[in-house]
């Protein structure tokens, strides 16, 4: 009995602390949710649009052949189309986790203060005469 009463104890430690460490996780990773949010987001829109800004000029300085435009990735999409919304979704997505993060900056952890005190309380007077 006591032996499964201390494994069920074991179990529970364990799980909470795997809890406070995926709390911690997520604390940390939030930048990157954000990142993965908006590459999603602006890549599936310039899918459709492929003449948004940065993306069209990147692809214009790399000067690639001819064959990229007219090859079809996975039968679906052009080669140049894939690569602009590729370098857009990059872009915007590092723009907005660079203000997301400067905008969530907190510097350093406040530590809350500990302050303690030891207070003597004495009832009663030292030189109290009884009954007087």
């Amino acid at each position: 009995m006591c032996v499964e009463a201390m494994s069920t104890f074991k179990k529970a430690y364990i799980i909470i602390n795997l809890i406070r460490v995926k709390r911690g996780i997520w604390e940390k990773m939030k930048g990157a949710i954000v990142f993965l949010a908006v590459f999603v987001v602006v890549f599936l829109i310039c899918i459709g649009v492929t003449s948004i800004p940065p993306g069209q000029a990147l692809y214009n300085m790399l000067k690639l052949p001819i064959q990229t435009t007219t090859y079809k990735v996975g039968g679906a999409i052009y080669g140049d189309v894939l690569i602009k919304a590729i370098f857009n979704a990059v872009v915007y997505g590092v723009i907005v986790w660079l203000v997301f993060t400067i905008v969530t900056y907190r510097p350093g952890k406040k530590t809350p203060q500990n302050i303690q005190q030891n207070v003597t309380v004495n009832v009663g007077d030292k030189d109290a005469k009884v009954g007087s």
